[in-house]
């Protein structure tokens, strides 16, 4: 089943000032995991695989605007090495991103505090809907519960984290 959903990533100078917020509204946290994120090479758009916990997601990121704002959508092939391989193998890989992950919800928001190897700690928030028709109502609920968190607007990152770490792999050269 396909899912629709908005995130909205910042980077985050205080996660556990964040991390006590989400706690004083009652967030519920989810689980704390190691995740491994393969990003491939297609043409156009953001293609990644996600292991984590002994699952493998596949997500396709789209409509990456300049305010950080992503459309995500989001399959699951949990335990299928071969369908992994495959996509590897088709779209070859550009890059690994490791991460821990602390994840909390409330209702149909999901938070994530990251701890990002070589980029540091990062709030992802992420709205979702079975359809695409609250879009902007999605969009709303991320940047509510960013503000709740004291994230400022210039922290808001357009990019993913291989983005990210492509952008500081040039930099050190």
């Amino acid at each position: 089943m396909s899912e629709y959903s908005i995130e909205i990533k910042a980077r985050c100078a205080n996660p556990n000032e964040a991390k006590n917020i989400l706690k004083m509204i009652n967030a519920d946290f989810v689980c704390s995991n190691a995740q491994k994120d393969s990003y491939l090479m297609p043409n156009s758009h953001i293609l990644k695989l996600r292991e984590s916990n002994g699952k493998t997601s596949v997500f396709k990121y789209a409509d990456n605007h300049d305010n950080g704002v992503n459309r995500i959508y989001e399959s699951n092939f949990d335990g299928n090495e071969l369908m992994k391989e495959l996509l590897i193998k088709t779209w070859g890989l550009d890059k690994i991103i490791n991460k821990q992950r602390e994840v909390y919800s409330i209702g149909n928001v999901k938070i994530n505090i990251d701890n990002v190897d070589g980029l540091g700690h990062f709030v992802e928030v992420s709205a979702t809907a079975c359809d695409d028709t609250n879009l902007d109502v999605l969009t709303q609920q991320c940047k509510y519960y960013l503000k709740l968190m004291r994230v400022k607007d210039s922290d808001v990152m357009p990019f993913s984290y291989s983005d990210m770490m492509e952008t500081s792999a040039r930099q050190v050269c």
